[in-house]
């Protein structure tokens, strides 16, 4: 049947271990509860419920949990807050989200060139970027590319190749005009430093239409630089968009957390999931689609 609002609130300072709301009268805590309740369904769970999903898919389940609430009417029957199981399909087919491809494959298909060893497979789960900067929170929760939001990303783009571009001409028109050569140095240097700024702030962003899915720029990055971006586009998703997001899985050879992030130089312009626990040695492809991966040998 679910729990009121004074379950809630009872449950809440069990895990606090404080009070919570105790002060409070009965309808400042219905209140309280009904508050939290539609932060959780508008910004908390759509965030969550994509790697929800994808760790019960993982096990076999066929259902997976949803937010429900029962509403109230008149004195003595309050509205009531629960968890309702859904099947996977009624839960995806508003968005078409990520288990159609796992799906529309054939179980042989899927296994017909399995690893000497189960053990060198890992599972990808896409977990929402938490703590993101004010910059990063619009890629955070997705960034539509549709609106006022795609002339927005135009008008970056397109400023920033022409800074480039201008800085180049610069350049050119310092080294044809009769210059001393320290003057062109420094008009090389500063050319060469306009690039690498467009680049590292923007260039990842350029690389989405055709790679899919990218390390996130600086300005988007935790300290440990395991965010990545992600273009989202029909049919797999519901509509156009870019989303900072984190990929993550449980390491076979040691139980440590394997997290998707650049190759380095040796794998330079591929993503690589590497063990927090042996990152050189305990490496796995990363396929972003299939969500899946093999340890490197």
């Amino acid at each position: 049947m679910g729990f009121d609002p004074w379950d809630v609130a009872d449950e809440m300072g069990r895990i606090l271990r404080r009070k919570w709301g105790a002060a409070d009268s009965r309808e400042t805590i219905a209140g309280k509860v009904r508050e939290h309740w539609q932060r959780l369904a508008s910004e908390t769970w759509p965030r969550k419920c994509e790697g929800i999903r994808q760790a019960f898919a993982k096990k076999g389940c066929d259902t997976v949990p949803a937010l429900d609430r029962i509403e109230g009417g008149g004195q003595g029957n309050p509205t009531r807050y629960r968890l309702k199981w859904v099947s996977v399909q009624q839960e995806n087919g508003a968005s078409h989200q990520d288990h159609e491809v796992r799906d529309a494959a054939p179980e042989d298909d899927r296994r017909a060139d399995p690893a000497p060893a189960s053990i060198a497979q890992v599972e990808y789960i896409c977990e929402d970027v938490e703590d993101a900067s004010w910059l990063a929170r619009a890629f955070a929760a997705g960034f539509r590319l549709f609106g006022w939001r795609r002339r927005v990303l135009q008008v970056l783009f397109i400023g920033g190749l022409l800074i480039v571009a201008l800085s180049i001409m610069l350049v050119a028109l310092t080294m044809v005009g009769k210059r001393s050569l320290a003057d062109s140095a420094y008009a090389a240097i500063g050319a060469g430093v306009f690039a690498y700024g467009f680049w590292s702030t923007l260039g990842h962003l350029l690389m989405l239409h055709s790679w899919r899915i990218a390390l996130a720029p600086w300005w988007m990055q935790s300290l440990d630089d395991d965010r990545l971006i992600e273009w989202r586009c029909p049919p797999r998703f519901a509509d156009k968009s870019i989303k900072a997001v984190r990929y993550t899985a449980t390491c076979p050879l040691c139980g440590g957390r394997v997290i998707a992030r650049s190759g380095g130089l040796r794998h330079a312009w591929a993503l690589m999931g590497r063990c927090e626990e042996a990152p050189a040695a305990h490496v796995f492809t990363f396929d972003h689609v299939l969500r899946e991966g093999r340890l490197r040998q």
